[in-house]
């Protein structure tokens, strides 16, 4: 399927939750975000309710860390990370445009993800667990049977790339992590994001 004509108008008037897998949701109850449009970036979709599809550009993601990951819902990602049934592949862009093509990622699964969203015409975004941090020592995507295989040592890594958040219209997007480094948006507590 082409992404283009898949992503055109998708979520016009809705209200999109992208669910990272970092450790500000470990104990979070998940079933609180059931009926709502949820978008799970990586390992997460293993933890969220009634997803459309998932996103992940790594392909070590695919290889290593979860290869059953493919075989569970629709995914989008670049070709470079996966293909096959049940993917749908997308152009990798190095600039943020809201118009539906390209996607720009910057070497995050969390920026596809955003880009994701607003390409399909979000009219909200709500960011959960996309924390780009090591929290009491934990790794960023490390929540139960999460795993993943960068560890201490390489949090300048995360950090840079959530200062590429930047690019994202402010006034459509939410931050639900209270410890995420993402700074660009209006964070809310759990109880005001699971409102919408």
């Amino acid at each position: 399927m082409n992404y283009v004509e898949f992503i055109t108008g998708k979520f016009t008037g809705k209200t999109v939750h992208i669910v990272g897998s970092g450790p500000s949701l470990t104990g979070f109850d998940y079933r609180k975000l059931s009926g709502r449009t949820i978008i799970p970036v990586n390992h997460a979709y293993k933890k969220v309710p009634g997803y459309a599809f998932k996103v992940a550009i790594d392909a070590n993601f695919f290889n290593r860390e979860d290869a059953e990951a493919i075989g569970r819902g629709l995914t989008l990602s670049p070709a470079h990370a996966a293909k096959g049934p049940g993917v749908i592949n997308f152009r990798m862009a190095s600039h943020f445009s809201a118009e539906p093509g390209p996607v720009y990622a910057y070497g995050s699964s969390g920026l596809a993800t955003v880009t994701i969203a607003l390409q399909g015409g979000a009219e909200r975004v709500i960011l959960w667990g996309l924390d780009y941090c090591f929290l009491d020592g934990r790794h960023h995507a490390t929540q139960g049977e999460f795993k993943h295989s960068q560890g201490e040592g390489r949090e300048h890594i995360f950090s840079a790339q959530a200062s590429k958040f930047a690019v994202f219209p402010a006034e459509k997007i939410l931050n639900a992590s209270q410890a995420s480094r993402i700074t660009y948006f209006q964070k809310v507590t759990i109880d005001e994001a699971i409102k919408y």
